[in-house]
């Protein structure tokens, strides 16, 4: 969710280079993230490989930003 702590959820098992990256989620941390999750975060267990096109990045950035806002 937009404005959480990166690896808040304490349900699920996180790897270590997510528990420890320190940030709050963010648009630029987002669009780096999906843009190829094991080249920004190195040691993450995620299997996403990544979206190329800023387009699409910029989209589903959006659509997150709308779906996850705590206000709604």
């Amino acid at each position: 969710a937009f404005g959480r702590q990166a690896a808040s959820l304490p349900e699920y098992k996180y790897s270590d280079a997510l528990r420890s990256a320190g940030f709050v989620w963010e648009v630029s941390h987002l669009n780096d993230w999906l843009a190829a999750p094991r080249d920004y975060l190195p040691g993450t267990k995620m299997s996403f490989a990544g979206l190329a096109d800023p387009e699409d990045r910029r989209d589903l950035i959006a659509y997150l930003a709308v779906e996850t806002n705590p206000a709604k």
